[in-house]
């Protein structure tokens, strides 16, 4: 009897949890709990710092961009000083900005500014944070670039490969080699020289000297010069270039010869100021029949 009863209180023992085992269990659940939120509360600190930061790199870049979209070189903002800060209220904070502008002065354009953004604000813990960022301005006259894109435009619609002051010295070339082509060094155009021309004038005063009564004709010799002046014209040839790179240097080739003016030389003159392998290209250029 006595045994069966001691059976039985041994199996309501081993049959549940003891009050201790209940608090170790629980120790160990809170602990993980307490772990699982310290993690969280890590991790929306992180991303909020993150995006603060982001909205100041882009509040920083804005002051630049606006900094870099000047009007005149006498903007006042590019003036060399420091100015700020700003208060700025953003989507996950409040930013204070502020900005330097460096450079020589007084400005002759173009010339360099530099300008440098400091944004600062404070985190979640209240600690203090800041982004700078930094740029080179060249200051210029914005119809600068608007004469520039004017003279490459009109590059284009003559032909020149976007050298337009080497084709207008090479016009300038050929007229003055039109003008002496002569021989006779004076620059005229004429193929009689001064000193024969001079001599015919005084021979022909001493002609009218001694027999004024008799008429000259010189119907004959105008009629001869205006055909001379006829036969004379100008043609435009049309001339291809081609462009072969070999290491560090390159070769001209010509392509297509529309005229005896086309050659190798007028490519290298009429072509981009750096061209790549295999570029192609056309000028023109006068021939006189």
């Amino acid at each position: 009897m006595l045994t069966a009863q001691a059976n039985h209180h041994e199996q309501q023992r081993s049959s549940g949890f003891s009050l201790i085992e209940t608090l170790v269990a629980l120790v160990i659940v809170a602990v993980g709990l307490a772990a699982l939120m310290g993690l969280h509360n890590t991790q929306q600190k992180q991303q909020a710092d993150a995006k603060a930061r982001a909205e100041a790199t882009v509040l920083a870049s804005a002051k630049l961009q606006e900094l870099k979209s000047y009007l005149t070189v006498d903007d006042a903002r590019l003036d060399v000083a420091s100015y700020g800060p700003e208060t700025v209220t953003g989507q996950t904070t409040t930013f204070e900005r502020a900005w330097d502008v460096t450079g020589d002065t007084p400005c002759v354009s173009p010339c360099l500014r530099v300008a440098s953004v400091e944004v600062t604000w404070n985190d979640r813990d209240n600690i203090a944070r800041t982004v700078e960022v930094a740029s080179e301005i060249m200051l210029r006259r914005p119809e600068e670039e608007v004469e520039a894109l004017l003279m490459i435009a009109s590059a284009a619609a003559t032909g020149s490969g976007g050298n337009l002051w080497a084709s207008a010295a090479r016009r300038e070339d050929d007229d003055d080699d039109d003008d002496d082509d002569d021989g006779d060094g004076d620059g005229d155009g004429d193929d009689n020289d001064d000193s024969a021309e001079d001599e015919e004038d005084e021979d022909d005063s001493r002609e009218d000297d001694d027999d004024s009564e008799a008429p000259i004709n010189n119907s004959d010799n105008d009629n001869d010069d205006d055909d001379s002046s006829d036969d004379s014209t100008v043609t435009l040839a049309a001339c291809g270039c081609e462009y072969r790179s070999q290491g560090k240097g390159g070769t001209y080739t010509l392509t297509n010869s529309g005229g005896s003016c086309c050659s190798t030389g007028g490519c290298e003159g009429s072509g981009p100021n750096k061209p790549k392998n295999k570029d192609t290209w056309t000028y023109a250029c006068e021939v006189e029949d």
